[in-house]
């Protein structure tokens, strides 16, 4: 039996199936929450995941978690910008 798992550089893809209700009724949860579908899944596996005393679980990829870090220096260090218009994002895009 094929075990439906593809791995990319990224993580791990994996086929689920779903009833038609218990989808319907997560997919309705997942848009009160704001969140796509696949979002509301990994937040529910990572809030579960995150009970348990696993130290060697790796909830975000290096890189990401690298990037995060960076962002999060970058805010308390004074170095990011308000973007309140339209017209704000326009000039802001435009210099990248």
């Amino acid at each position: 039996m094929p075990s439906h798992k593809t791995h990319t550089p990224k993580g791990v893809k994996k086929l689920v199936t779903f009833s038609t209700t218990l989808y319907q009724h997560a997919q309705n949860r997942a848009q009160a929450l704001g969140l796509g579908f696949a979002e509301y899944l990994r937040f529910l596996l990572v809030d579960d995941v995150k009970k348990r005393p696993i130290s060697d679980l790796e909830v975000l990829s290096p890189e990401v978690d690298k990037e995060i870090g960076a962002s999060l220096k970058d805010y308390a260090e004074g170095r990011y910008e308000i973007l309140e218009t339209e017209a704000d994002i326009k000039k802001f895009v435009d210099r990248l």
